[in-house]
């Protein structure tokens, strides 16, 4: 008896979740002004729930439950924002490893330029 409440549980899950796909999303996709904040929440909670489990697969299933043009160009929008200003920060951190190092090799260029003219100083004072 045990696992025929099991199965039935299942297959009552099963049939609430296809009809909230298909009723309540399928409306929502439709409304343009809350597309942004479901999106938003969307990836901040498979983010806080991890990638693999099985909460961010019933998210992705619910973004496919929401494919539409105008979602789908904001999710791309919104990934070649991230990727342009991870672009951007890389390049920028590029830069300054770059000055860091050129000023690096200036500084002991000069270092090793002032011990050299103190050694010669050193010498012409010893064998004076």
């Amino acid at each position: 008896m045990n696992k025929v409440n099991d199965y039935l549980l299942i297959y009552i899950f099963f049939q609430l979740y296809t009809a909230i796909q298909s009723n309540v999303w399928n409306t929502l996709k439709g409304v343009d002004e809350i597309t942004n904040l479901i999106i938003d929440e969307f990836v901040e909670y498979s983010v806080n729930n991890g990638i693999s489990s099985a909460s961010a697969e019933i998210v992705a299933n619910t973004i496919v439950t929401l494919s539409s043009v105008n979602v789908r160009g904001k999710i791309i929008a919104r990934l070649r924002k991230v990727i342009i200003f991870h672009l951007i920060f890389l390049r920028i951190l590029f830069y300054l490893f770059h000055f860091f190092i050129l000023f690096y090799f200036k500084i002991l260029g000069y270092c090793t330029n002032f011990i050299e003219s103190n050694e010669n100083s050193y010498r012409k004072f010893s064998m004076a």
